[in-house]
């Protein structure tokens, strides 16, 4: 097999739909095409979406001599939902990257537990409180008394994920990521990049307090484990 040495980006909104392929190497622009629409009452048209992919998959694929098996799709629609939410935990010694991991990780079994009918899309870390002072990072260890960790969930609906989902497998293409277009817009602020260059430099953990889950292959073991990984 063929180890591919790009990514493919998609964005899609209510205005346009944007491809764009970067390379592994180096981060460029291997290929690039926009198509601008206007639509009524904030609905996607699944039709737009597959002459776009029609008209541009092949062309990337002949180009690059490698096909598109998987993507990270960005997305700016209403159907994502944004949770804030906070833990809190009685230290009264020193705070260790367990005790991190495990608020993480308790508050991550909350939100999933809570919102079956949704996955979870964005895990940023807003801030931490160490006996009510506030840190956007620290160094450990650092000791309290009661540590807290304030979090924002973004989700999306299974049903709308599972609509981009049966799109794209008619091109035998998978959906690797999904990222909330208002969240990308909202960490750039920022005209110098197009959509696509925002995800792809979110993907690449931009953001140092958004928290990424990732599929770790344990040893002897058939099953994926879901494991923090962080960029701070």
């Amino acid at each position: 097999m063929i180890k591919k040495d790009f990514e493919t980006f998609i964005y899609i909104g209510h205005e346009k739909i944007l491809i764009c392929v970067f390379s592994k190497i180096d981060s460029k622009i291997l290929y690039k095409k926009e198509s601008k629409f206007i639509e009524l009452n904030n609905h996607i048209d699944e039709n737009k979406i597959i002459n776009f992919l029609n008209e541009n998959i092949f062309k990337v694929e002949k180009q690059l001599n490698q096909f598109i098996d998987d993507l990270c799709l960005i997305v700016n629609s209403q159907q994502f939902q944004s949770i804030n939410i906070s833990i809190k935990d009685n230290i009264y010694g020193e705070v260790k990257k367990k005790n991190q991991l495990n608020l993480l990780k308790d508050l991550k079994n909350y939100i999933l537990d809570s919102y079956p009918d949704y996955t979870l899309v964005h895990y940023l870390v807003n801030h931490y409180l160490f006996d009510n002072n506030f840190y956007k990072n620290f160094d450990y260890p650092k000791k309290c008394n009661h540590f807290c960790l304030e979090a924002t969930f973004i989700l999306l609906h299974k049903k709308e994920l599972f609509f981009y989902k049966k799109i794209f497998e008619k091109f035998q293409i998978s959906i690797d990521k999904i990222l909330c277009g208002k969240y990308i817009f909202n960490t750039f602020n920022s005209d110098k990049f197009n959509e696509c260059e925002m995800g792809f430099k979110i993907s690449l953990g931009f953001n140092p307090n958004e928290v990424f889950l990732i599929n770790k292959k344990l040893q002897n073991k058939g099953f994926f484990e879901r494991f923090f990984n962080f960029f701070n």
